[in-house]
């Protein structure tokens, strides 16, 4: 269904074949902990009723019947947008998708509109009777009005975690499985107690670690950069970062675009596809003006803008000799864990997904941390000759790689 209004623009999720593997999980553990229950219950060397076992148990159900909720609405709801985003509906499961967290939006054959919201993604149809072209333009004026009105927009994250989300979840929840059938085994006396709680632990850690993968969220907004995880809730305006690192990474796949930013308040770094680094550097470059460049690829260094000659020469000297010394050690550390990396190559031949679209560290990152600590080496050597009268820092050479003019209007992305 598709009306003139955008509000009444109404699409159907198809993500069946995408959830099915999470909710036949789910729904297996679930049938699998009513079997551990059941044998509890019925054990004949149990002498006394063990209330323990439902504290192990609770949270696997809990995470299982949310994980089939979740596949259910994003298979099957009817999604309909609205001025604040795409409400779901499926019976009486409701799910809201914000305009502010999607982060792409395009079309493609067959009637489909394929939506990344932070690390999760979402397809809909369109439905029959409907004009594709005109649906998805009245979607995608709802979602840029909502982006443009709020001035927040997300920022879609790459290669955070050596397992994806999904990978961290499914083996987790094999591990719990495993916690389960070692507590039916306690239940009936013939296992230690600790056992279950140990690969319970274990279970739940992996979990959280997928959680955090899939819940992480970099939001830049007009008064600065919002970093969600967890619960954890991380807020820098653009006036407190000190240092702006981007870099662009294509001599060697997965091409991607990195950026660091530092500050009084924290420091955290993030990476996306080179298509939309691109802007994103752009739009960075121009809102921290008063912050030191760092390229992240090259090393190459520039200092603020700032009125006090004698003062920036002052913070550029004390900022470049910190960042010598942390790429230097990088490099060092990097450089005595590439066997460690290797072992752990041949040993996930089996497994095939380990280093998938993320390698840990290889020879190219252990080079790019030694140049870039001798390029800022170099920027030293020109600043301390700057603050002894004998020299420029520019030195009539351009801008380095990766950084724009100040002069440039800011560009929406």
């Amino acid at each position: 269904m598709c009306d003139s209004a955008d509000q009444t623009v109404k699409l159907r999720a198809a993500n069946f074949f995408s959830h099915l593997f999470s909710m036949g999980i789910a729904g297996g553990a679930l049938f699998f902990l009513g079997a551990v229950l059941w044998v509890g219950a019925t054990a004949t060397k149990v002498g006394q009723p063990k209330p323990e076992a439902m504290l192990l148990m609770l949270p696997v159900g809990l995470i299982c019947m949310k994980t089939l909720r979740d596949g259910m609405v994003w298979s099957f709801a009817l999604f309909e947008a609205t001025e604040e985003g795409l409400q779901g509906r499926l019976l009486w499961m409701r799910e809201s998708v914000s305009w502010t967290d999607i982060c792409r939006m395009r079309p493609s054959e067959g009637r489909y509109v394929h939506l990344n919201i932070g690390g999760r993604y979402l397809d809909l149809r369109i439905p029959g009777g409907a004009e594709d072209g005109d649906c998805y333009s009245r979607l995608h004026r709802a979602w840029r009005r909502g982006v443009t009105g709020s001035g927040r927009r997300n920022v879609p994250l790459y290669l955070r975690s050596f397992l994806p989300a999904g990978a961290w979840i499914a083996v987790s929840a094999v591990v719990l499985l495993g916690a389960s059938a070692v507590t039916a085994v306690w239940l009936r006396g013939d296992a230690d107690w600790w056992v279950a709680a140990l690969l319970t632990a274990i279970g739940m850690g992996g979990l959280l670690r997928g959680w955090r993968i899939s819940s992480e969220k970099i939001v830049l907004s007009r008064e600065g950069i919002v970093r969600t995880r967890l619960l954890s809730h991380q807020f820098i305006p653009w006036g407190d970062i000190d240092l702006l690192g981007t870099g662009f990474f294509q001599d060697m796949p997965p091409w991607h675009g990195r950026v660091r930013i530092e500050s009084r308040r924290g420091a955290f770094r993030f990476s996306t596809k080179l298509p939309l680094i691109w802007p994103i550097a752009r739009y960075l470059h121009l809102v921290c003006l008063h912050s030191f460049r760092l390229d992240l690829a090259s090393g190459e260094f520039l200092p603020p803008q700032s009125t006090d000659r004698l003062l920036n020469i002052q913070r550029v000297t004390e900022m470049a000799s910190r960042l010598h010394r942390r790429y230097l050690l990088t490099g060092i550390a990097q450089l005595m864990l590439l066997p460690l990396v290797a072992l752990g190559w041949f040993a996930a031949l089996a497994a095939g997904f380990l280093f998938k679209n993320c390698d840990p560290v290889t020879w190219y990152d252990v080079a790019a941390s030694f140049r870039r600590a001798r390029q800022i080496r170099a920027c030293i050597e020109e600043f301390q000759a700057l603050e002894a009268g004998i020299g420029s820092f520019v030195g009539g050479r351009g801008l380095p790689f990766g950084f724009v003019r100040t002069t440039a209007k800011a560009e929406k992305f």
